[in-house]
């Protein structure tokens, strides 16, 4: 965010106007939409689409770790941008630990992610 700010009478700094407002996707940001509290987010990992049932609003990955399933929920596809998964679909996720087990937080197609690492 930037602005413009001035000194109240205390010295103290009071913005008087806000210019403008950036504001960044974060596998953080979009924890907050689930409503839930997750563990430490881990760092981006290949995973398949197992399946993604958007009637019941989420589906599955397999990691490529050997196995480990992890939650899509439908919320967190629409924040990344993406209204469904295809099955049998490679891509990058970031997980964190959930109340039910993993979940996705972050999610990037396969052909995406080749150019972000």
């Amino acid at each position: 965010m930037t602005g413009e700010a001035e000194r109240s009478p205390k010295g103290l700094l009071k913005a008087v106007r806000i210019l403008s407002v950036e504001y960044k996707k974060t596998a953080l940001s979009a924890t907050c939409l689930l409503k839930v509290e997750v563990g430490p987010i881990g760092d981006l990992e290949r995973a398949t689409v197992k399946f993604h049932d958007p009637g019941m609003g989420y589906g599955f990955v397999v990691l490529e770790d050997g196995g480990t399933e992890a939650m899509v929920h439908s919320v967190v596809l629409r924040y990344w941008g993406l209204q469904r998964l295809k099955r049998g679909k490679d891509v990058l996720v970031r997980c964190a630990s959930g109340p039910n087990g993993l979940m996705v937080v972050e999610l990037r197609l396969g052909e995406l992610a080749v150019e972000a690492q």
